[in-house]
């Protein structure tokens, strides 16, 4: 079994933003970032339903609870005091100063697609999980760096459910599927079919030549699933 982490999931993502931009599609940017929101606002979904399926209000409690990943071991102890967490009046803060993600993309030659991957990611799975509440983020490419900082609004005031259930989470496989095929709709719907297919498969063949085709298989595996449900795997 080919073996995903963050890393692979960053890497996907910033081979489509880099084709986009290179390719000289139209509204390479503004596609791209409606791609990540589709995505995320289904990750979104999908907390939600967990939440509701156990009794739990759609508050920021339940969304740190449901969240659908955890760092990967390797990638954990290699970030390890990248990020920190503190209350400003009822609002949980965060700042996160280096990332897989970002770090993907600044390796790629890629600052500008940091910032575009990164801007509604968190604040769109939020809006999936519940459009109600206020996630706020901001972020910039600062010496090199990706840095972000994110508010959730009300999220102090509430009293913690503990560390997500692992039979919750999802492995980056997984996510990796949902990238895919989140980005290869929106190009087939902007695009057309055809030039959308195309742009996916050259995806694909950059993809193959980083982690093997085994784990292209892997993303192709799933292309049946409605990741706007709960997975049925």
């Amino acid at each position: 079994m080919p073996s995903f982490d963050e890393t692979s999931h960053a890497f996907l993502s910033a081979c489509f933003y880099r084709l986009l931009k290179e390719g000289g599609y139209h509204d390479a940017v503004r596609v791209f970032r409606f791609a990540v929101r589709l995505y995320a606002q289904e990750r979104g979904l999908r907390m939600a339903q967990r939440a509701l399926r156990d009794g739990r209000p759609l508050d920021f409690a339940s969304y740190l609870h449901y969240c659908e990943w955890s760092y990967t071991p390797p990638i954990a102890a290699a970030y390890e005091g990248c990020s920190s967490n503190w209350e400003e009046g009822d609002d949980l803060c965060s700042r996160v100063e280096a990332c897989p993600w970002g770090d993907c993309y600044l390796r790629l030659g890629l600052a500008d697609g940091v910032q575009d991957y990164c801007a509604d990611l968190d604040t769109s799975i939020a809006r999936g999980f519940n459009p109600e509440l206020r996630y706020e983020m901001r972020q910039q490419v600062q010496d090199g760096r990706a840095l972000c900082l994110h508010r959730r609004c009300g999220a102090a005031a509430l009293p913690s459910l503990g560390a997500p259930d692992p039979a919750d989470q999802l492995d980056f496989g997984y996510h990796c599927a949902h990238l895919y095929h989140a980005f290869c709709g929106v190009l087939a719907s902007v695009y057309g079919q055809q030039e959308g297919a195309a742009l996916c498969n050259k995806v694909l063949e950059l993809y193959a030549e980083r982690y093997g085709q085994p784990a292209v298989d892997t993303l192709l595996r799933l292309q049946d699933q409605d990741f706007s449900f709960l997975p049925q795997i």
